[in-house]
């Protein structure tokens, strides 16, 4: 659901032979968004731990670099 709500975001942002480096940067921004942000309501919310909430937002970092290294790769040129 992240890479595809990310590819339908960054297909309308960024034109098929657009610039690597917005590829990179909407990618990372919606992708990250997906995985990472919605987890901080737990913490909020629901008592959840930060430290739990601070590795999770992380891992979501590390896979929205990955996810934008991989849309950039495949960008039609």
């Amino acid at each position: 659901m992240v890479s595809t709500l990310t590819a339908i975001v960054t297909g309308l942002a960024v034109r098929p032979s657009g610039n690597s480096h917005d590829v990179i940067h909407v990618a990372a921004v919606v992708s990250f968004a997906g995985y990472a942000m919605a987890l901080w309501q737990m913490s909020i919310w629901y008592g959840r731990s930060w430290s739990t909430t601070l590795k999770a937002t992380v891992d979501g970092l590390i896979y929205a670099a990955l996810t934008a290294a991989v849309f950039a790769w495949l960008w039609p040129r």
